[in-house]
């Protein structure tokens, strides 16, 4: 009889990755693609397309029993549901309910960093304690926080989404939650490459900047230790 598996999808602001994997949390197979995430509707056909690659094109080694998908943005995983995130657009997707269907499998969702500071709780610091913070800082900027071993949701299924706190330094660049000034507009990889392109005119540098090329933050930083002018003001 075959050991059971469970289908693992992750869905970041740059790639998407699915795979499966045994009840022990190990990895037995997986694969990458970019994702798609200019709008959530677009990412949820994506999912189901990739979803739907694996399972044609992939040999399991188990017996699938479930489909675990962890999203960016709101999640609330009690409902299965993925809320918008531009606060224009309200809608609620019963991504759990939708999947599950085209599936025939259960489905379970959460918030990305929700899930990875679960795992931190389960198989690294949370350990050695039950309290703490974990802080998920690349494309983006995003928190959650442990108490007494358990995960803080919030009232809107947000707590500890410490890249959308307002912060006034001058910055009026609007981030994707619809605010202006959050953090994560020029504090996150994605966010400081976005500065450097925004203020390039402005100062002196010797980054190599180009329309639609995104910076990286290990250049940007690079840049900063050598006291390039512009690399100093975007990390400052």
């Amino acid at each position: 009889m075959k050991k059971e598996t469970v289908l693992g999808v992750d869905l970041g602001g740059t790639k998407i990755l699915i795979g499966e994997l045994d009840q022990a949390g190990n990895i037995l197979e997986s694969k990458s693609f970019r994702s798609k995430v200019t709008s959530q509707v677009e990412a949820v056909e994506q999912i189901k397309e990739v979803i739907a690659s694996y399972l044609e094109n992939e040999k399991l080694q188990g017996q699938l029993v479930a489909i675990s998908i962890d999203l960016v943005g709101r999640v609330d995983s009690e409902k299965g549901i993925w809320h918008e995130i531009h606060p224009e657009n309200a809608k609620e997707i019963p991504l759990a309910q939708e999947i599950s269907q085209r599936f025939n499998l259960p489905v379970v969702i959460n918030n990305d960093v929700s899930s990875a500071s679960l795992a931190e709780m389960e198989l690294g610091i949370g350990k050695k304690t039950k309290d703490f913070i974990y802080l998920n800082i690349g494309t983006g900027i995003a928190g959650r926080i442990i108490a007494e071993g358990q995960l803080l949701k919030g009232g809107h299924s947000n707590a500890g989404e410490i890249g959308h706190s307002l912060v006034g330094i001058n910055n009026h660049v609007r981030c994707v939650c619809g605010r202006i000034a959050c953090v994560e507009t020029f504090a996150s990889g994605l966010g400081m490459s976005n500065e450097v392109h925004r203020l390039k005119n402005k100062y002196p540098t010797q980054l190599e900047i180009t329309d639609k090329h995104r910076v990286s933050g290990e250049e940007i930083i690079k840049a900063f230790q050598k006291n390039d002018p512009l690399a100093k003001e975007v990390v400052e």
